[in-house]
């Protein structure tokens, strides 16, 4: 069976390439860019020099079709690696590959992490190591809240002994009031802090928020 794709095209503030991303919204929710990566894209725009370091390696968490990791490495990452579910990876690729063909700019790489398996986190602790982890729109199934914490504290905790642990930035839109519950959950292992707040976007009533996360 075909899917329908389109695509959207991100312009990076103060970059000539744009990120150009194919979706295909028939196939599922890791096939469409979701409201609060846009404002991340933003925030990650704007705020660069705070949170990135120059030639930064960069791990997006709940990629979908991977515009949040696509956009660091516009803005100077060096190595940035996509994850989200096995039936995502092909797409994934595909918007990498189509953006950086391998001409000499940043890395890129397209991999499987399930939240909660720990195997699939230490697997990436073996060729990986973070300056900064970004996610949005995943607060959304609650039975993944738990998973979703786990994954990042393993994350945080895997960085070698002499490094600083990876910034954690995570865009969020309230949508039902189960979602207190992942920030309850969330402060017992790490300082939450609201880091900026933008505008609700088209057809949401909420805004979006950007929290960062840090190791207590």
């Amino acid at each position: 069976m075909e899917h329908e794709a389109t695509e959207l095209v991100h312009i990076v503030k103060g970059v000539a390439a744009p990120v150009v991303i194919r979706e295909q919204r028939s196939r599922g929710l890791s096939f469409q860019v979701w409201p609060a990566a846009s404002a991340l894209c933003s925030f990650l725009e704007e705020k660069q020099t705070e949170w990135m370091v120059p030639g930064a390696s960069v791990l997006e968490l709940g990629s979908g079709p991977g515009l949040v990791g696509l956009v660091a490495a516009r803005l100077g990452a060096a190595r940035v690696l996509l994850t989200d579910l096995p039936q995502a990876i092909p797409n994934l690729a595909y918007n990498a590959q189509r953006n950086f063909p391998g001409d000499g700019g940043a890395v890129i790489e397209a991999r499987t992490l399930r939240w909660g398996v720990e195997e699939d986190v230490a697997q990436l602790a073996q060729d990986w190591s973070f300056d900064l982890i970004v996610a949005s729109d995943v607060v959304y199934y609650d039975y993944l809240f738990q998973p979703l914490l786990q994954t990042l504290k393993w994350l945080l905790s895997s960085s070698p002994p002499q490094d600083r642990p990876p910034k954690v930035l995570l865009a969020h839109i309230r949508r039902w009031t189960k979602d207190t519950k992942f920030f309850k959950m969330a402060r017992k292992s790490f300082q939450v802090e609201v880091v900026a707040t933008y505008p609700p976007p088209p057809g949401n009533k909420k805004p979006v928020v950007i929290y960062s996360l840090a190791a207590r």
